[in-house]
Protein backbone atom coordinates (compact mmCIF):
# COMPACT_ATOMS: atom_id res chain seq x y z
CA UNK A 1 0.00 0.00 0.00
CA UNK A 2 1.42 3.39 -1.03
CA UNK A 3 2.14 6.08 1.53
CA UNK A 4 -0.65 8.26 0.08
CA UNK A 5 -3.20 5.45 0.38
CA UNK A 6 -2.11 4.76 3.95
CA UNK A 7 -2.55 8.44 4.81
CA UNK A 8 -6.02 8.48 3.24
CA UNK A 9 -6.99 5.35 5.15
CA UNK A 10 -5.84 6.75 8.49
CA UNK A 11 -7.45 10.10 7.78
CA UNK A 12 -10.76 8.36 7.05
CA UNK A 13 -10.56 6.28 10.22
CA UNK A 14 -9.79 9.34 12.35
CA UNK A 15 -12.57 11.38 10.72
CA UNK A 16 -15.08 8.59 11.31
CA UNK A 17 -13.97 8.22 14.92
CA UNK A 18 -14.27 11.97 15.58
CA UNK A 19 -17.66 12.17 13.90
CA UNK A 20 -19.21 9.25 15.78
CA UNK A 21 -17.70 10.46 19.06
CA UNK A 22 -19.28 13.83 18.48
CA UNK A 23 -22.62 12.29 17.48
CA UNK A 24 -22.74 9.99 20.53
CA UNK A 25 -21.93 12.84 22.89
CA UNK A 26 -24.47 15.15 21.30
CA UNK A 27 -27.27 12.59 21.56
CA UNK A 28 -26.38 11.86 25.18
CA UNK A 29 -26.43 15.54 26.09
CA UNK A 30 -29.66 16.58 24.53
CA UNK A 31 -32.26 16.51 21.77
CA UNK A 32 -32.01 17.84 18.22
CA UNK A 33 -33.55 20.97 16.82
CA UNK A 34 -34.51 21.11 13.19
CA UNK A 35 -33.59 24.24 11.24
CA UNK A 36 -35.70 24.10 8.09
CA UNK A 37 -34.75 27.39 6.49
CA UNK A 38 -31.06 27.66 7.34
CA UNK A 39 -29.29 24.27 7.29
CA UNK A 40 -26.37 24.23 9.67
CA UNK A 41 -22.84 24.01 8.23
CA UNK A 42 -21.22 21.88 10.88
CA UNK A 43 -18.33 23.83 12.34
CA UNK A 44 -16.00 20.95 13.06
CA UNK A 45 -16.71 18.53 10.21
CA UNK A 46 -17.83 20.69 7.32
CA UNK A 47 -20.90 18.61 6.43
CA UNK A 48 -24.32 20.08 5.73
CA UNK A 49 -26.78 17.89 7.64
CA UNK A 50 -29.75 20.27 7.55
CA UNK A 51 -30.14 20.22 11.33
CA UNK A 52 -28.57 21.96 14.27
CA UNK A 53 -27.59 20.42 17.56
CA UNK A 54 -28.64 22.41 20.60
CA UNK A 55 -25.17 22.00 22.07
CA UNK A 56 -23.20 23.62 19.28
CA UNK A 57 -19.95 24.64 20.90
CA UNK A 58 -19.60 28.33 21.61
CA UNK A 59 -22.80 29.25 19.78
CA UNK A 60 -25.91 27.80 21.40
CA UNK A 61 -28.94 27.33 19.23
CA UNK A 62 -31.55 30.08 19.27
CA UNK A 63 -34.66 30.38 17.15
CA UNK A 64 -33.63 32.61 14.27
CA UNK A 65 -34.31 36.28 14.87
CA UNK A 66 -36.34 37.56 11.95
CA UNK A 67 -34.68 40.06 9.65
CA UNK A 68 -36.74 43.15 8.93
CA UNK A 69 -37.48 42.08 5.35
CA UNK A 70 -38.96 38.73 6.38
CA UNK A 71 -42.63 37.90 5.94
CA UNK A 72 -43.39 38.08 9.68
CA UNK A 73 -42.88 41.85 9.57
CA UNK A 74 -44.63 42.38 6.22
CA UNK A 75 -48.01 41.14 7.42
CA UNK A 76 -50.75 43.67 8.04
CA UNK A 77 -52.62 41.22 10.25
CA UNK A 78 -50.98 38.53 12.36
CA UNK A 79 -52.28 35.71 14.54
CA UNK A 80 -49.94 34.64 17.32
CA UNK A 81 -50.50 31.61 19.55
CA UNK A 82 -48.94 31.72 23.01
CA UNK A 83 -48.78 28.30 24.63
CA UNK A 84 -48.13 27.25 28.22
CA UNK A 85 -49.06 24.44 30.56
CA UNK A 86 -50.87 26.65 33.04
CA UNK A 87 -51.17 30.43 33.30
CA UNK A 88 -47.53 31.56 33.54
CA UNK A 89 -47.28 32.36 29.83
CA UNK A 90 -50.04 34.95 30.13
CA UNK A 91 -47.45 37.32 31.62
CA UNK A 92 -45.46 37.02 28.39
CA UNK A 93 -48.59 37.56 26.31
CA UNK A 94 -49.39 40.66 28.36
CA UNK A 95 -45.95 42.11 27.74
CA UNK A 96 -46.25 41.33 24.03
CA UNK A 97 -49.60 43.15 23.88
CA UNK A 98 -48.20 46.19 25.66
CA UNK A 99 -45.18 46.36 23.35
CA UNK A 100 -47.23 45.77 20.20
CA UNK A 101 -49.43 48.74 21.03
CA UNK A 102 -46.34 50.95 21.13
CA UNK A 103 -44.47 49.41 18.18
CA UNK A 104 -47.37 49.79 15.68
CA UNK A 105 -45.83 47.38 13.20
CA UNK A 106 -49.13 45.60 12.46
CA UNK A 107 -52.59 46.91 11.66
CA UNK A 108 -54.22 44.10 13.64
CA UNK A 109 -52.88 41.45 16.03
CA UNK A 110 -54.83 38.46 17.25
CA UNK A 111 -53.21 37.03 20.39
CA UNK A 112 -54.51 33.62 21.42
CA UNK A 113 -53.45 31.96 24.66
CA UNK A 114 -53.62 28.18 24.27
CA UNK A 115 -53.53 26.43 27.64
CA UNK A 116 -51.76 23.11 27.10
CA UNK A 117 -52.83 21.78 30.51
CA UNK A 118 -54.80 18.58 29.97
CA UNK A 119 -55.95 17.80 33.52
CA UNK A 120 -56.63 19.61 36.78
CA UNK A 121 -55.15 16.61 38.61
CA UNK A 122 -51.61 17.11 37.32
CA UNK A 123 -49.69 18.37 34.31
CA UNK A 124 -46.77 17.14 32.22
CA UNK A 125 -44.62 16.59 35.29
CA UNK A 126 -47.18 14.03 36.49
CA UNK A 127 -47.01 11.91 33.34
CA UNK A 128 -45.02 8.69 33.93
CA UNK A 129 -42.61 8.77 30.98
CA UNK A 130 -40.92 11.19 28.61
CA UNK A 131 -42.64 9.44 25.72
CA UNK A 132 -46.05 10.13 27.28
CA UNK A 133 -45.16 13.82 27.68
CA UNK A 134 -44.01 14.10 24.07
CA UNK A 135 -47.12 12.33 22.80
CA UNK A 136 -49.37 14.70 24.74
CA UNK A 137 -47.49 17.82 23.65
CA UNK A 138 -47.57 16.66 20.01
CA UNK A 139 -51.31 16.28 20.33
CA UNK A 140 -51.59 19.82 21.70
CA UNK A 141 -49.41 21.33 18.96
CA UNK A 142 -51.22 19.57 16.13
CA UNK A 143 -54.57 20.75 17.46
CA UNK A 144 -53.27 24.29 17.90
CA UNK A 145 -52.01 24.45 14.32
CA UNK A 146 -55.25 23.03 12.91
CA UNK A 147 -57.69 25.11 14.98
CA UNK A 148 -55.88 28.45 15.09
CA UNK A 149 -53.63 28.41 12.01
CA UNK A 150 -51.24 30.91 13.60
CA UNK A 151 -48.60 32.91 11.79
CA UNK A 152 -46.29 32.51 14.80
CA UNK A 153 -46.15 30.24 17.86
CA UNK A 154 -44.53 31.31 21.13
CA UNK A 155 -43.85 28.51 23.62
CA UNK A 156 -44.08 30.52 26.82
CA UNK A 157 -43.15 27.61 29.08
CA UNK A 158 -39.73 26.22 29.98
CA UNK A 159 -41.12 22.71 30.51
CA UNK A 160 -42.72 22.56 27.07
CA UNK A 161 -39.76 24.37 25.46
CA UNK A 162 -37.45 21.66 26.82
CA UNK A 163 -39.65 18.97 25.26
CA UNK A 164 -40.37 20.73 21.97
CA UNK A 165 -37.24 19.77 19.95
CA UNK A 166 -38.05 16.08 20.44
CA UNK A 167 -41.66 16.33 19.24
CA UNK A 168 -42.74 15.12 15.80
CA UNK A 169 -44.36 18.52 15.28
CA UNK A 170 -40.98 20.28 15.51
CA UNK A 171 -39.69 18.25 12.58
CA UNK A 172 -42.62 18.78 10.24
CA UNK A 173 -44.15 22.20 10.89
CA UNK A 174 -43.49 25.11 8.57
CA UNK A 175 -44.73 27.61 11.14
CA UNK A 176 -42.12 29.74 12.91
CA UNK A 177 -41.86 28.62 16.54
CA UNK A 178 -39.98 30.54 19.24
CA UNK A 179 -39.32 29.06 22.68
CA UNK A 180 -38.01 30.43 25.95
CA UNK A 181 -34.94 28.24 26.48
CA UNK A 182 -32.41 30.43 24.66
CA UNK A 183 -33.44 33.72 26.30
CA UNK A 184 -32.86 32.05 29.66
CA UNK A 185 -29.44 30.76 28.64
CA UNK A 186 -28.47 34.17 27.28
CA UNK A 187 -29.36 35.90 30.55
CA UNK A 188 -27.45 33.38 32.66
CA UNK A 189 -24.43 33.56 30.37
CA UNK A 190 -24.35 37.36 30.44
CA UNK A 191 -24.61 37.46 34.22
CA UNK A 192 -21.93 34.80 34.75
CA UNK A 193 -19.56 36.81 32.55
CA UNK A 194 -20.47 39.99 34.39
CA UNK A 195 -19.83 38.36 37.78
CA UNK A 196 -16.82 36.02 37.40
CA UNK A 197 -17.06 34.86 41.04
CA UNK A 198 -20.78 34.14 40.93
CA UNK A 199 -22.58 30.80 40.65
CA UNK A 200 -26.04 30.25 39.21
CA UNK A 201 -28.97 28.27 40.57
CA UNK A 202 -31.21 27.24 37.68
CA UNK A 203 -34.71 26.94 39.14
CA UNK A 204 -37.48 25.14 37.28
CA UNK A 205 -40.01 22.32 37.17
CA UNK A 206 -38.81 18.71 37.47
CA UNK A 207 -39.01 18.28 33.67
CA UNK A 208 -37.01 21.43 32.95
CA UNK A 209 -34.33 20.33 35.39
CA UNK A 210 -34.23 16.68 34.28
CA UNK A 211 -33.95 17.67 30.60
CA UNK A 212 -30.88 19.64 31.75
CA UNK A 213 -30.68 21.75 28.58
CA UNK A 214 -29.71 25.04 30.24
CA UNK A 215 -26.82 23.55 32.20
CA UNK A 216 -25.50 21.44 29.34
CA UNK A 217 -25.41 24.36 26.91
CA UNK A 218 -23.69 26.55 29.50
CA UNK A 219 -21.11 23.81 30.07
CA UNK A 220 -20.60 23.61 26.34
CA UNK A 221 -20.06 27.36 26.24
CA UNK A 222 -17.13 26.86 28.60
CA UNK A 223 -18.57 27.74 32.01
CA UNK A 224 -17.10 25.64 34.83
CA UNK A 225 -19.25 22.88 36.28
CA UNK A 226 -18.80 24.19 39.83
CA UNK A 227 -20.56 27.43 38.83
CA UNK A 228 -23.74 25.73 37.61
CA UNK A 229 -26.36 24.35 40.01
CA UNK A 230 -29.91 23.20 39.37
CA UNK A 231 -32.95 22.96 41.61
CA UNK A 232 -36.28 21.36 40.78
CA UNK A 233 -39.29 22.98 42.44
CA UNK A 234 -42.13 20.39 42.28
CA UNK A 235 -45.65 21.86 42.22
CA UNK A 236 -44.48 25.40 42.96
CA UNK A 237 -46.27 26.69 39.86
CA UNK A 238 -49.57 25.34 41.23
CA UNK A 239 -49.17 27.27 44.49
CA UNK A 240 -48.18 30.40 42.57
CA UNK A 241 -51.36 30.22 40.49
CA UNK A 242 -53.43 29.97 43.68
CA UNK A 243 -51.67 32.88 45.35
CA UNK A 244 -48.37 34.29 44.01
CA UNK A 245 -47.64 36.03 47.32
CA UNK A 246 -49.33 33.60 49.69
CA UNK A 247 -47.80 32.11 52.83
CA UNK A 248 -47.60 28.57 51.38
CA UNK A 249 -45.96 29.88 48.21
CA UNK A 250 -43.43 31.83 50.29
CA UNK A 251 -42.66 28.75 52.39
CA UNK A 252 -42.08 26.58 49.31
CA UNK A 253 -39.82 29.16 47.66
CA UNK A 254 -37.73 29.42 50.84
CA UNK A 255 -37.56 25.63 51.15
CA UNK A 256 -36.42 25.10 47.55
CA UNK A 257 -33.84 27.87 47.79
CA UNK A 258 -32.47 26.42 51.05
CA UNK A 259 -32.27 22.99 49.42
CA UNK A 260 -30.28 24.48 46.54
CA UNK A 261 -27.94 26.37 48.87
CA UNK A 262 -27.03 23.11 50.61
CA UNK A 263 -25.28 22.08 47.38
CA UNK A 264 -23.00 25.15 47.48
CA UNK A 265 -19.99 25.37 49.78
CA UNK A 266 -19.84 28.18 52.33
CA UNK A 267 -19.03 31.01 52.43
CA UNK A 268 -21.53 31.46 49.63
CA UNK A 269 -20.28 33.37 46.58
CA UNK A 270 -22.56 35.83 44.75
CA UNK A 271 -25.67 33.88 43.70
CA UNK A 272 -27.60 34.25 40.45
CA UNK A 273 -31.16 32.99 40.79
CA UNK A 274 -32.44 32.05 37.34
CA UNK A 275 -36.25 31.76 37.24
CA UNK A 276 -36.74 29.18 34.50
CA UNK A 277 -40.47 28.76 34.85
CA UNK A 278 -42.74 31.47 33.48
CA UNK A 279 -44.87 31.28 36.64
CA UNK A 280 -42.01 32.22 38.95
CA UNK A 281 -42.01 35.87 37.88
CA UNK A 282 -45.42 36.33 39.51
CA UNK A 283 -43.67 35.76 42.86
CA UNK A 284 -40.60 37.91 42.28
CA UNK A 285 -40.91 39.60 45.68
CA UNK A 286 -40.93 36.24 47.48
CA UNK A 287 -37.74 35.12 45.72
CA UNK A 288 -36.05 38.33 46.79
CA UNK A 289 -37.28 37.86 50.37
CA UNK A 290 -35.96 34.29 50.48
CA UNK A 291 -32.58 35.44 49.20
CA UNK A 292 -32.38 38.19 51.80
CA UNK A 293 -33.34 35.75 54.58
CA UNK A 294 -30.15 33.85 53.74
CA UNK A 295 -28.07 37.05 53.58
CA UNK A 296 -27.18 36.34 49.97
CA UNK A 297 -25.40 38.64 47.58
CA UNK A 298 -27.88 37.82 44.83
CA UNK A 299 -29.13 38.70 41.37
CA UNK A 300 -32.42 37.45 39.97
CA UNK A 301 -32.74 36.85 36.22
CA UNK A 302 -36.13 36.27 34.61
CA UNK A 303 -36.15 35.35 30.88
CA UNK A 304 -39.85 36.07 30.24
CA UNK A 305 -39.19 39.36 28.42
CA UNK A 306 -36.49 37.67 26.35
CA UNK A 307 -39.03 35.54 24.52
CA UNK A 308 -40.87 38.68 23.37
CA UNK A 309 -37.50 40.14 22.30
CA UNK A 310 -36.97 37.26 19.87
CA UNK A 311 -40.04 38.45 17.97
CA UNK A 312 -40.34 42.18 18.69
CA UNK A 313 -36.73 43.19 18.52
CA UNK A 314 -35.87 46.82 19.29
CA UNK A 315 -35.70 49.33 16.48
CA UNK A 316 -38.57 48.09 14.32
CA UNK A 317 -40.20 50.95 12.44
CA UNK A 318 -43.88 51.74 12.98
CA UNK A 319 -45.96 50.97 9.89
CA UNK A 320 -49.44 52.04 11.04
CA UNK A 321 -50.96 54.87 13.09
CA UNK A 322 -52.17 52.32 15.64
CA UNK A 323 -52.46 48.58 16.20
CA UNK A 324 -55.77 46.93 16.96
CA UNK A 325 -55.16 44.12 19.44
CA UNK A 326 -57.57 41.28 20.05
CA UNK A 327 -56.94 38.66 22.72
CA UNK A 328 -58.55 35.41 23.77
CA UNK A 329 -57.74 32.59 26.16
CA UNK A 330 -58.58 28.94 25.40
CA UNK A 331 -58.45 26.12 27.94
CA UNK A 332 -59.38 22.45 27.93
CA UNK A 333 -59.69 22.43 31.71
CA UNK A 334 -61.68 24.76 33.98
CA UNK A 335 -59.85 27.72 35.53
CA UNK A 336 -61.39 28.49 38.91
CA UNK A 337 -62.50 32.00 39.77
CA UNK A 338 -59.87 32.48 42.45
CA UNK A 339 -57.05 31.68 40.02
CA UNK A 340 -58.54 33.93 37.36
CA UNK A 341 -58.88 36.91 39.65
CA UNK A 342 -55.45 36.45 41.22
CA UNK A 343 -53.55 36.25 37.93
CA UNK A 344 -55.76 38.84 36.21
CA UNK A 345 -54.92 41.36 38.94
CA UNK A 346 -51.24 40.92 38.10
CA UNK A 347 -51.82 41.05 34.33
CA UNK A 348 -53.99 44.17 34.48
CA UNK A 349 -50.97 46.22 35.53
CA UNK A 350 -49.28 45.29 32.23
CA UNK A 351 -52.16 44.82 29.79
CA UNK A 352 -55.84 45.16 30.71
CA UNK A 353 -56.72 43.47 27.39
CA UNK A 354 -54.98 40.24 28.42
CA UNK A 355 -56.43 40.37 31.93
CA UNK A 356 -59.90 40.64 30.39
CA UNK A 357 -59.17 37.69 28.07
CA UNK A 358 -58.35 35.53 31.08
CA UNK A 359 -61.48 36.59 32.97
CA UNK A 360 -63.60 35.71 29.92
CA UNK A 361 -61.64 32.60 28.92
CA UNK A 362 -63.26 30.01 26.67
CA UNK A 363 -63.60 26.51 28.11
CA UNK A 364 -63.25 23.92 25.33
CA UNK A 365 -63.15 20.34 26.67
CA UNK A 366 -62.25 19.08 23.17
CA UNK A 367 -59.52 21.65 22.61
CA UNK A 368 -57.00 18.86 21.95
Amino acid sequence: MSLIKKKKKWFGLIANFLFFSWLTTAIALGPWRWEKTNPFFLKYFGFNFGFKNILEKGQPVTPSLFSEDQKIYQLNKITVAVIDSGLGGLAIMAEAAERLAKAKIYRQVNLIFFNALFSTQGGYNALPTREARLEMFDRVLNSLEKKIQPDLILIACNTLSALYPSTHFAHKTKKPVLDIIQPGINLISQQLKKEPQAVVIILGTPITISEDIHRQILLNQGFARHRLFTQACPELELFIERNPEGEETAWLISAYLNEALEKISKPWPPIILSLNCTHYGYSLRLWANAARENNLNYTIVNPNSGLVDLWLKPGLKARFPETQIKASCLSKVPINNSQKLTIATFLKKISPIIAEALINYQLEPRLF
